[in-house]
């Protein structure tokens, strides 16, 4: 069973409600998206004012972390649901932060097998075991 700390979860607000996510199966989804490959080129050209990469780039975000677009009540000016394409950037950036530090620590985490054990001898029914909630922020 893993420790606690050893869990990896991103959390973040979708517009509509507080997800917690494996930041893998994010990563994923955007290397699985049409520009996923490409996405430094775009982040490159964004800076540079390019409004379609821009636009490509919180494409992709809202296919990530599955944002839809901000409804706003036209009455009271207020936000009903989802995120504004400046919330999705947000969302990246947090998210991007997130992975340069898990990628920093990722010798500190203890994956693999222990050399004295062979992966057909370990005992792995504990860590199919569902239902946990435990989360890390």
């Amino acid at each position: 069973m893993y420790k606690k700390d050893e869990i990896k979860i991103f959390t973040y607000h979708n517009g509509t409600e507080y997800v917690a996510a494996d930041p893998i199966d994010i990563q994923i989804k955007m290397e699985g998206h049409e520009f996923g490959e490409n996405i430094q080129e775009l982040f490159d050209a964004m800076q540079q004012g390019d409004v379609k990469a821009l636009k490509d780039v919180v494409d992709i975000g809202r296919v990530m972390f599955n944002i839809e677009k901000a409804k706003v009540d036209p009455e009271t000016g207020e936000l009903c649901s989802g995120l504004t394409s400046h919330g999705v950037m947000k969302v990246m950036s947090e998210f991007i932060v997130y992975m340069e530090e898990l990628k920093k620590n990722i010798d500190d985490m203890q994956i693999g097998v222990p050399a004295t054990e062979s992966p057909e001898t370990l005992d792995t029914s504990a860590s199919l075991e569902c239902g946990s909630t435990s989360t890390e922020k």
